[in-house]
């Protein structure tokens, strides 16, 4: 009896043994489950597009850790194979936020060709950003038939505001409840900064660089923030073209930015053979332009245009504040700056036939702009707020007695900023960088004026500035000479680099 009674024991405790080892060994591995979904991964994947038969390409996709919104980040590396080959790549980082890398189709040939004058010897890694254009999960809400819907009729500023408003807070509202890893709060420039460490941690380079764009050197400067306790980090030089840095830009800085932009227009537009054909100076023209927007208001004008993507055409009703928006993007390109003084000579001037030719030429690209999907509002939306502190009421009103000239078409703008409803919590701080910096910047950049560019470079040692003074936006779209010498930098940044004649 006793000796069956030690036996039972014993089956007991053989079979509690295995129970708490085979519990064990769960929680093991759903530890091992949990520890991997919170790594980020670099997954080799077969490139979604062609290319020429001459080129090497890779494709991947960057996951992202799940606690931290799990994406599926597209990465193209154009492997460079010259005779002149150096072993530090690009990085670009693209303006937005809200811009996809251009990885489809249309975008790769465009890189193809943007590769060949570019020259720079070295390859070139893109990639989408979270919540932008090929990235999965889709951030995104099927709104573009409501907006196609407002754009038919003639809808006040303010009643425009607030609906795009309230439909962009129902659409993240909507998300977050389908997939938690889409929640605003994992969008902004510092989560964007650490995808971008943690890929090129993950690619065979010893030493690596960075041409940002736009909101691209934001980026930039937030990855060489992140990496200054780093020396083993490989970052080498950054070139920033058109800079966007932390604590400008966001709706606080709107009157200045929209009332500066127009005023430049105006003085720098009268110097060209386009506007002096219809103007004598930059007072006539702002009076021409203000003209102009009174007689919208008044009267409307009805557009039908055409869509690149091939679809229906569009019923889109100009007034006065679309008008202004127009132009606003219009003035980034100086090429664009004809269309924007032909188009207000119609206005005021014209027959109804010559007004509505002249008002399509300006408006179908700025249509069809908004309607492209590889920009995305949701994206541009949460990172703004990510960025930068709303401020108080009284400021802003402040400001607009500060920039009076656009008031009535900023005054709006912070009583309906989505930051509101979306409150950020990783606003940037600038500091100053320590790595070799080219700035390039433009006089005539409307979006990212270059007093910031002067400004900051006055603050940081050792950084360079090359200003353009008759470009405007994006010198390296425009400037070709100073895109095939641009690896000149790259090669030595510590030196002086002075190619095309910088400052002219």
């Amino acid at each position: 009896m006793k000796f069956y009674v030690l036996l039972v024991l014993l089956l007991i405790s053989c079979v509690s043994y295995w129970i708490f080892q085979k519990f064990h060994d769960q929680q093991t591995i759903a530890q091992h489950k949990i520890d991997e979904q919170n790594q980020y991964k670099l997954i080799p994947k077969t490139c979604w597009f062609s290319v020429d038969w001459k080129k090497t390409t890779k494709c991947f996709y960057l996951k992202t850790p799940l606690s931290t919104g799990e994406y599926f980040l597209p990465v193209v590396i154009f492997k460079d194979e010259s005779i002149d080959h150096r072993e530090d790549p690009v990085v670009y980082l693209q303006g937005g936020p809200g811009a996809g890398a251009g990885l489809s189709q249309e975008g790769i040939d465009r890189w193809q060709s943007w590769l060949t004058v570019a020259q720079l010897h070295r390859d070139l890694i893109l990639i989408d950003p979270r919540g932008t254009g090929l990235s999965l999960p889709k951030l995104n809400c099927s709104d573009q038939g409501q907006q196609i819907n407002i754009w038919k009729n003639d809808v006040s500023l303010s009643d425009e505001l607030k609906t795009n408003y309230q439909s962009l807070l129902n659409c993240f509202r909507a998300l977050e409840k389908e997939n938690s890893s889409l929640s605003y709060l994992h969008l902004s420039t510092k989560q964007s900064a650490t995808d971008v460490i943690n890929l090129m941690a993950r690619l065979p380079y010893q030493a690596w660089n960075i041409l940002g764009v736009s909101y691209g050197t934001r980026q930039a400067l937030e990855i060489e923030k992140q990496l200054i306790s780093n020396p083993d980090s490989g970052l080498k030089a950054l070139v920033l073209d058109s800079l966007y840095p932390a604590g400008l830009g966001g709706v606080q800085t709107w009157p200045e930015v929209l009332d500066s932009a127009m005023r430049g227009f105006f003085n720098e537009c009268v110097k060209t053979i386009d506007c002096k054909r219809d103007v004598d100076n930059s007072i006539q023209l702002q009076a021409d332009f203000l003209s102009a927007l009174e007689k919208l208001k008044s009267r409307p004008v009805r557009l039908i245009i055409k869509r690149w993507d091939g679809e229906a055409p569009v019923d889109f009703v100009v007034n006065d504040h679309r008008f202004v928006s127009a132009v606003f993007a219009a003035i980034y390109n100086p090429h664009d700056w004809q269309n924007i003084a032909n188009a207000i000579n119609a206005i005021n001037y014209s027959n109804a036939y010559e007004s509505e030719l002249k008002l399509k030429i300006l408006f179908e690209p700025y249509l069809n702009r908004n309607l492209n999907s590889q920009f995305n509002s949701l994206a541009f939306t949460a990172v703004d707020c990510a960025d930068n502190q709303m401020g108080s009421e009284s400021d802003y009103l402040q400001s607009l007695n500060q920039y009076p000239l656009m008031a009535d078409y900023t005054k709006d703008q912070w009583r309906y900023q989505l930051c509101h409803e979306l409150p950020g919590n990783q606003y940037l701080n600038l500091t100053s960088p320590q790595h070799p910096i080219l700035i390039l910047s433009g006089k005539n950049d409307p979006v990212t004026p270059s007093a910031w560019a002067d400004a900051m470079h006055r603050q940081w040692k050792g950084s360079q500035l090359i200003f353009r003074k008759n470009l405007a936006h994006s010198i390296l779209s425009t400037d070709i000479c100073l895109l095939e010498n641009l690896h000149y930098f790259f090669d030595e940044p510590t030196r002086e680099f002075s190619y095309c004649g910088q400052n002219k």
